[in-house]
């Protein structure tokens, strides 16, 4: 599976399900509908970034006071990548429309790369067994 890591607090906000799309300069090579695991920047989120998000979601929700970095926080499916965009997260070139974005219930941890990149096997495995056993509640597949 396919990965891209993103800056604290936006990776929380597409967890979340408020940000529905990521910007970008470049196109994703993925299929349309592919899963992409949505992985959180280890760096800590800037105080500038975490007060537009939450200027963004308004009072609906409060953000967080820490969030999870370093980890795999959520998957997403990519259902196409646009050049604009009525959404209020939408701001440069290209925006990749996320869709059926399901968090995980315990961050996985591993280290991210620029751009997209593949998820370790080991990695990738434990993001599966996730989201199998939340789609089945009772933890059997």
């Amino acid at each position: 599976m396919k990965a891209i890591t993103i800056c604290q607090p936006f990776a929380w906000a597409i967890a979340a399900g408020f940000k529905d799309i990521e910007n970008g300069s470049w196109a994703p090579r993925v299929e349309p509908g592919e899963l992409v695991a949505i992985h959180a920047a280890v760096a800590a989120p800037d105080t500038d970034d975490v007060t537009r998000v939450q200027k963004r979601i308004g009072r609906r929700v409060r953000v967080p006071e820490e969030y999870d970095c370093g980890a795999i926080v959520a998957v997403a499916r990519v259902a196409k990548v646009v050049t604009t965009s009525r959404s209020a997260w939408f701001s440069v070139p290209l925006g990749w429309v996320l869709e059926d974005v399901t968090p995980v219930r315990k961050p996985i941890d591993c280290k991210g790369q620029l751009g997209l990149w593949s998820l370790s096997s080991s990695v990738e495995a434990r993001l599966k067994r996730q989201l199998r056993s939340a789609a089945h509640p009772s933890g059997r597949t």
